[in-house]
């Protein structure tokens, strides 16, 4: 949980404040990194417990329910640790990163619509080819995002850094 509290200027760029520590800016990227791996590869794991009429599609709107509530309850528990920490609920609402949603509503609305084709057939995938295969086939997700990254953005640049 990012703080949302100012830092100095000279740090601002290379460190972050996380549960009040200052951290660098790749130390906090590379534990997320570790973390959203973690989690990430064990996303399909419950519905292997699941009855067989609540996989596939069936477990398609579960999912969705069940993301749509963890980011509402992580965002309101943001907002009291912010309020707590400003002693103030209505400066840890000011606290909170803007949603920019007059900007950002297209941007947003096509990730989650290309998330969500993306997760619709990882389902099927997973209920078709099982945990090991399936879902590690999904993974190629990290090539598409490489290239993505070194290609259009980029984020890599020189052919002799790119072919290392």
């Amino acid at each position: 949980v990012l703080d949302g509290l100012p830092i100095d200027d000279d740090d601002a760029s290379m460190y972050l404040l996380c549960f009040g520590r200052k951290l660098p800016r790749r130390t906090l990227g590379i534990m997320s990194a570790v973390f959203s791996g973690i989690y990430g590869g064990s996303v399909m794991v419950p519905m292997k417990w699941a009855p067989d009429d609540a996989k596939g599609m069936g477990y398609l709107i579960s999912f969705a329910i069940g993301a749509a509530t963890v980011n509402l309850s992580l965002w309101i528990i943001r907002w009291l640790y912010l309020s707590k920490t400003l002693s103030s609920f209505k400066a840890g609402y000011d606290a909170l990163p803007s949603l920019y949603l007059e900007k950002m509503w297209k941007y947003g609305a096509a990730c989650g619509l290309i998330w969500s084709i993306g997760n619709f057939f990882s389902i099927i995938s997973v209920e078709y080819l099982g945990e090991g295969v399936g879902y590690s086939a999904v993974q190629s997700s990290i090539l598409v995002s490489g290239l993505w990254g070194i290609f259009y953005f980029k984020e890599v640049q020189g052919h002799k850094t790119i072919l290392k």
